[in-house]
């Protein structure tokens, strides 16, 4: 049964839901209690809101209303935030009142329960003080209409507006469950050693979409006024939303009195922070701390959309150093330091981005005219930020993928090089004539370095790859961006000393392609040569080497002047043309890689130290082996040789008959005979037949062959033996005083190719007209002599060396060849055994194209006889 004071208060309340005007369902609602009201055995389902309740009827006797049953509740308990229900008029059939959310200066905020949607939502309500007080209630509204024609995802929607029976002004809206960005920014400034990164990126990204919504009020021509952390709702789903436009002014719209009639300054403040953050309705309306100077000295009604960047720029400073840009003392002091501009700087030696911090300042500009023009200005540069920085992550991560793949081919590197070296090893140590079997460990440990060798190559292209996928992201990524251009320039610095055109080509478009204007002189090739010479004072010439008719041709470029010289130079191939009185004329040969300094010193031979046949190769560096198409070439590399003097030309069959005549006048004819050049023998342990005939003197003469061929005197003895080779340079050391002898293998080479690394003495392309090899005559192929071929030079003039006749060396011959130890090689000592095999250079007139390249190597048993191999001296 009701008490007596419960149905006083109903019959109050339905009195005035009467008189306010109900609709059929209330009117119905209203029926069904006043029935049970009046009963003695009334059922009553009960909403409460503290000790005042709110009768709902469930009777036999009436339909049951229609609205949604709700929890009962104690009426004897304590109110923790007492709401005078009775007061809300029809609003109260509408809506169950759970709980208070807020309190503001002009209104209360309560969280209830949409009976009819069964949806929970915020009922903000005027405070009862303000009733007669006409500019409050009108901008109560205003703030309520304003809000509900922003319908943007960052701004709370207003669903209903209207008025309590006692004239107050009250909306309903979306109730967000989360937090202040105040709130946010407080824990996250919390540790002393400021913001993670990731919490950075976070906060940013919820104020660009705070921007978001700013931005869009301004395109309704709203300016909100009154932006702080405060005001910035950080949902627990993701939502970020700009809160209270209880400030907010329509462009166009004449702005009402923010003072109160009655002469009071403020209707009221309600904070439980400290006054900088308090949003002042006066004179000056707005947040101390977060207001620029225009609004700060009053100028209320002039305010843009500049203010309200500024606002959102002091938010962001707030974000990035953890305290607003002004800060401390009463609002009048705040006040006063935003109008003269003092505000806080950003702490030197900070980790806050330096173009964030550039936004942060020009959105902060004390002249509205020099911010950004609108909060969508200030979205897209703070929008623009986050992509960059995004795509940073990005390009960061796939760097980092790049490093650890580098990581990873160096290692397997690493172990192909540890079992290349270890099968090098082992099959060193084992004779070439062994089994198979006995080879196998060594085999296996090569294939598995080939495998590692194949999965580093994958994993490299896989690691340039990920480079590219970072500078995609993040095309200013310098660091990326040089480690590719270091990458590609190795390839082809690579290509360039492999002397392959397409490759080079191929190579120096991507070199080009991460070129930043850094590496000019790399792409420009530009170099120095520094030289020197004995004596001082030699005048030198210049030439260079260019293309004509697919042969390197010297073409002259200028005078140099006179020695010590040192001068910058294009990449390149060069001849030096070096003469001084009293001096042989001395040619230099100098190949400038890019950005190379190369140095010179040259001695000049004295006037009349050289015979017409004999040219001088002065000592210095060339670049050895690097052939891949010449069998046995060795690794390409550089070598440094002392100076020295070779025969222009092979010895002749005049010359070394002059070689036999000399000997058998001396009474040794039978080292003659055992030296004379003679056709293979037809059996083992027999002798061959003498090339040459015996003169009635006892000299020798040439004649024809077994196959009928006659050898003539200026052709390039063939047919002998490498003793005799040594023993013709023994003679001509006796007679002329000069220590003439074989050449060594990389003495040889580098009087052939120069310096350039060139695959030919005349370059990189061989045509069978440029020598004496094979397919160079109709037929067959025979010797020619040494000046029938004048392109077969070297760079020296040494001549016929890629054809004609193939040289024996002094070298004993193994396939790994000479190894200089760090490029300084010295000859070494060795047997004149007759058995042992000798290393033989050059190409000869039954050559293939192959096996004429400068780099081929090859060897035979020293007292093997080839009608293709023969010699030629040089002297130290």
């Amino acid at each position: 049964m009701l008490s007596r004071d419960v149905k006083e208060r109903l019959a109050e309340l339905l009195s005035r839901l009467a008189a306010a005007g109900l609709d059929a369902q209330e009117r119905e609602t209203l029926e069904a209690l006043v029935r049970e009201a009046a009963g003695e055995n009334a059922t009553l389902d009960l909403y409460a809101a503290g000790r005042t309740v709110i009768p709902q009827v469930r009777s036999p006797n009436a339909a049951p209303p229609t609205l949604a049953p709700s929890p009962t509740f104690d009426l004897d308990a304590e109110p923790s935030e007492p709401i005078d229900v009775i007061g809300l008029g029809p609003l109260a059939l509408r809506y169950h009142v759970r709980r208070k959310l807020g309190v503001g200066g002009m209104s209360d905020v309560w969280q209830v329960e949409d009976r009819r949607l069964h949806r929970t939502m915020a009922l903000k309500i005027m405070k009862p003080e303000l009733l007669g007080r006409p500019e409050p209630k009108a901008r109560f509204v205003e703030e309520a209409q304003l809000t509900a024609q922003l319908q943007h995802p960052g701004i709370l929607p207003v669903h209903e507006v209207g008025e309590l029976p006692d004239g107050r002004a009250w909306f309903t809206m979306k109730e967000v469950h989360g937090r202040t960005l105040r709130e946010v920014l407080r824990e996250a400034h919390d540790d002393e050693a400021g913001l993670e990164k990731h919490e950075l990126h976070r906060l940013v990204a919820d104020f660009h979409r705070a921007c978001e919504a700013v931005a869009y009020a301004h395109a309704q021509g709203v300016v909100h006024r009154d932006l702080k952390p405060d005001n910035v709702m950080m949902g627990d789903f993701g939502e970020v939303l700009v809160l209270d436009w209880g400030l907010a002014r329509v462009d166009g719209r004449v702005e009402r009195s923010m003072v109160d009639p009655l002469g009071e300054e403020s209707f009221g403040i309600h904070t439980d922070r400290s006054d900088q953050f308090v949003t002042r309705i006066g004179h000056v309306a707005g947040t101390p701390a977060y207001m620029p100077p225009e609004q700060a000295s009053g100028s209320f009604h002039e305010l843009t959309p500049a203010a309200d960047v500024y606002a959102l720029g002091a938010v962001l400073f707030e974000i990035l150093d953890g305290q607003p840009p002004y800060s401390g003392g009463s609002p009048g002091a705040i006040l006063e330091a935003v109008i003269a501009g003092d505000r806080r700087a950003f702490p030197s030696g900070g980790v806050v981005p330096a173009d964030l911090r550039a936004i942060c300042e020009r959105a902060l500009n004390p002249e509205p005219a020099r911010r950004y023009r609108d909060a969508a200005s200030l979205e897209r540069a703070v929008g623009a930020w986050l992509d960059g920085e995004r795509q940073r992550e990005r390009a960061l991560a796939f760097a980092q993928t790049a490093e650890g793949l580098g990581a990873e081919v160096d290692h397997l590197r690493e172990r192909a090089a540890r079992l290349r070296a270890e099968s090098a090893a082992a099959l060193k140590a084992v004779p070439r004539w062994s089994p198979a079997e006995e080879k196998a460990a060594a085999w296996a440990k090569e294939d598995e370095a080939g495998a590692l060798q194949r999965e580093a190559d994958l994993r490299e292209l896989m690691r340039v790859e990920a480079l590219r996928a970072a500078l995609v992201h993040l095309p200013e990524y310098t660091e990326v961006n040089d480690t590719l251009f270091n990458h590609f320039r190795r390839l082809h610095a690579a290509a360039e000393a492999a002397r392959d055109p397409r490759a080079i080509s191929l190579l120096e478009g991507r070199v080009r392609l991460y070129d930043r204007g850094r590496y000019t002189d790399y792409l420009r090739g530009v170099g120095r040569i520094t030289l020197t010479t004995d004596p001082p004072g030699a005048v030198a010439r210049l030439h260079r080497y260019e293309l004509r008719e697919r042969r390197l041709v010297p073409g002259f470029v200028r005078e140099l002047g006179a020695t010590p010289l040192a001068l910058p130079m294009p990449m390149g191939s060069y001849l030096l043309e070096l003469s001084a009185p009293g001096r042989e004329r001395v040619m230099v040969p100098v190949s400038l890689a890019r950005e190379e300094r190369w140095t010179g010193a040259v001695s000049l031979p004295l006037a009349g130290s050289l015979a017409d046949d004999e040219r001088y190769v002065p000592g210095g560096w060339f670049l050895s082996g690097g052939d891949r198409e010449a069998s046995a070439a060795q690794p390409r590399r550089s070598v440094f040789v002392d100076s020295f003097v070779i025969k222009r030309f092979p010895v002749t069959n005049a010359e070394f008959m002059a070689f036999l005549d000399a000997l058998v006048a001396a009474g040794r004819e039978a080292e003659a005979l055992a030296h004379v050049p003679r056709q293979k023998p037809g059996r083992q342990a027999e002798e061959g037949a003498m090339i040459y005939s015996r003169r009635p003197d006892g000299g020798f003469a040439l004649q024809v062959d077994a196959d009928g061929d006659e050898w003539r005197p200026e052709w390039p003895v063939g047919m002998v033996t490498w003793s005799a080779a040594a023993a013709y340079c023994d003679w001509l050391a006796a007679r002329t005083g000069q220590p003439w002898r074989l050449p060594w293998e990389l003495e040889w080479e580098k009087a052939a190719r120069g310096v350039d690394g060139r695959f030919y003495p005349w370059g990189d392309f061989l045509d069978p007209s440029f020598c004496c090899i094979h397919y160079s005559a109709p037929g067959r192929t025979l010797p020619a002599g040494c000046e029938a071929y004048p392109v077969d030079e070297s760079p020296y003039g040494v001549r016929a060396l890629a054809g004609t006749i193939r040289e024996w060396c002094q070298d004993p011959w193994t396939p790994e060849g000479p190894a200089p130890d760090g490029g300084e090689w010295q000859p070494a000592a060795t047997s004149r055994d007759p058995l042992i095999s000798r290393a033989m250079r050059g190409g000869g007139f039954s050559s293939n194209p192959r096996t004429a390249r400068i780099a081929h190597r090859t060897g035979t048993p020293g007292h093997n006889r080839l009608g293709s191999l023969g010699f030629r001296p040089v002297r130290s």
